[in-house]
């Protein structure tokens, strides 16, 4: 993604509807959660991975105004959209992501990071979630 510019961002909206812009800062003064402070609002998660094979290869994922949301309810999985109203639903997880990608038309990145590992810190957050909700109820009863 060195040589992206506005052309390619134009060749590419032929094809997809969701197109990631990567900016890389090597920076050691401020931390991601400086950053995620400084965006208020704007920011709605953030996610830190580690490389293995590096250990100066940390990645931080900021996301910014989603418009999108996955909830599970009763087993289920609902894509919902800024207004939580449901858009579609899958039985499990990766169904739901599989659907939301596919709507979204999604370009991969030309970078080489370790996606899975964000992957897969999404799926524990949501297991926590499910473990949450869980304790709670037993707490009830």
């Amino acid at each position: 993604m060195n040589n992206y510019n506005f052309s390619s961002f134009c060749e590419d909206t032929k094809e997809y509807l969701t197109i990631p812009i990567v900016k890389r800062y090597f920076v050691d003064t401020i931390t991601p959660i400086q950053i995620f402070r400084n965006l208020k609002e704007e920011a709605s998660f953030l996610l830190e991975s580690k490389d293995d094979a590096s250990p100066w290869s940390r990645y931080s994922f900021i996301g910014l105004n989603p418009f999108l949301y996955v909830e599970e309810c009763e087993g289920s999985f609902y894509l919902k959209n800024e207004n939580k109203e449901t858009i579609m639903s899958a039985r499990h997880f990766r169904e739901a992501f599989r659907l939301c990608m596919e709507m979204l038309k999604v370009k991969n990145p030309d970078v080489s990071l370790p996606f899975w590992v964000v992957l897969l810190e999404l799926w524990v957050m949501i297991q926590l979630r499910l473990l949450r909700r869980f304790l709670n109820i037993q707490r009830m009863i």
